[in-house]
């Protein structure tokens, strides 16, 4: 990963291999099944991981088992972080947190190498981003038929209407990266703007019904940010997003509807910060005493951390709940040291630094992500979430096709 300039510029990517249809359904299978809880057994859960090896495994026999060069930064950075995940395991509390954690490393490691090898062109990048929107509405489908739409309206979505498991801000994040890159495609694809609109709203709506703070800001931030950048008139765009942010505001702590899927929690938010403890819900204040915890096991092994996976061990043994930090600098300090911590964002910087200054959709798609998802892991862990990841490994995909782009312009 580290050359004579550390970069994602100015890789070669002249030749390009377009997925199959085989692929193309090996992939929709897997995103649909990498979400759905209710599909979790065995049987499927290791077969849609097969069929996902075997897609990848028939696209490298196709290409002559080449794999480009800008296919492989997103591949290496991750097998660097894993690599140390599994190494802190020689010293963590307790080994089988951190056993739990690895497993869940690597299978990403596979799945999202796959899919980062073959994201290698423009035409990938866009059949990749299509075919996870037809997943993800899918299951969105599937959550709400199995709620119906009484309970959808009264209770929304989340453990309280799909069981245990169902986490509302795993429902919300992961509709909210779908929500983005459907607004991306109706940016930058010259056919079916209103389905890329539409679908774009639908997920907003389910973001919603979650009540899912993390879910909304990363919707609303990655694609306010996109809008600004890929937008020439930059004061009519703030003027925009003014008008756009007060009504949205507005709508949410006055509609009864938004205000009790989402609304108070807002409100909440802005008494903590304008009022401390005062009237700030019992959830936020939790979540601060967290990081208290936090930055105090860190402070006394900064460097190494306790293992991979093991601030549910620390936490536990204080307050008997045993659960993950929800702050993902909290969670990778406490459990992988400086040292970790490092190694995992050195990827976002690498995108960030590659793609900022430049003026192309695709870099602007790589930057609005990785900075949201940067400003978002304040109030979630996503070093291990499959969804983020592929955020994520889109976006080091997009600075490389955006780089071709500007040599194809030249």
């Amino acid at each position: 990963m580290v050359g004579e300039t550390v970069s994602l510029n100015n890789l070669n990517n002249s030749q390009e291999y377009n997925l199959g249809v085989t692929q193309k359904v090996i992939l929709l299978f897997f995103l649909i099944g990498v979400f759905n809880l209710d599909l979790r057994t065995q049987i499927l859960w290791w077969g849609i991981h097969g069929l996902l090896i075997g897609s990848f495994l028939l696209y490298v026999i196709k290409n002559k088992f080449t794999v480009k060069k800008n296919a492989t930064f997103f591949v290496i950075w991750y097998v660097i972080f894993t690599l140390f995940a599994i190494l802190s395991s020689l010293w963590s509390v307790n080994i089988n947190y951190s056993i739990d954690e690895i497993n869940r490393l690597i299978l990403n490691t596979v799945s999202l190498g796959c899919i980062s090898i073959m994201c290698a062109n423009k035409t990938n990048f866009t059949s990749i981003i299509k075919i996870s929107l037809i997943a993800s509405f899918i299951n969105s489908l599937y959550i709400i038929n199995l709620v119906g739409f009484s309970s959808l309206v009264t209770m929304g979505l989340g453990v309280q209407t799909l069981g245990e498991g169902w986490n509302a801000n795993y429902i919300g994040i992961t509709m909210a990266i779908s929500g983005f890159m459907a607004y991306f495609l109706f940016t930058n694809e010259p056919k079916n703007k209103v389905v890329y609109l539409l679908a774009s709203l639908f997920f907003l709506i389910v973001v919603l019904f979650t009540g899912s703070r993390s879910g909304l800001f990363l919707l609303l931030f990655m694609t306010t940010i996109f809008f600004y950048i890929n937008t020439r008139k930059k004061i009519g765009a703030i003027l925009l997003l003014v008008i756009a942010g007060s009504f949205i505001i507005y709508s949410f702590l006055n509609i009864p509807s938004l205000y009790d899927s989402i609304g108070y929690k807002i409100e909440t938010l802005i008494f903590y910060f304008a009022e401390g403890n005062q009237n700030t819900d019992e959830s936020t204040l939790i979540r601060r005493a967290m990081i208290d915890y936090g930055y105090l096991w860190f402070s006394n092994n900064p460097v190494f951390g306790y293992g991979i996976n093991n601030y549910r061990e620390l936490y536990g043994s204080v307050t008997g709940w045993y659960t993950y930090s929800h702050n993902n600098y909290i969670e990778l300090l406490v459990g992988v040291g400086l040292i970790g911590t490092i190694i995992y964002y050195s990827g976002y910087i690498l995108v960030v630094k590659s793609a900022i200054g430049k003026r192309n959709t695709y870099f602007t798609f790589a930057l609005a992500s990785i900075i949201t998802i940067m400003i978002a892991e304040i109030t979630m862990v996503s070093y291990f979430r499959f969804h983020t990841l592929l955020l994520i490994c889109l976006a080091f995909s997009a600075i490389s096709i955006g780089n071709l782009e500007m040599k194809n312009k030249e």
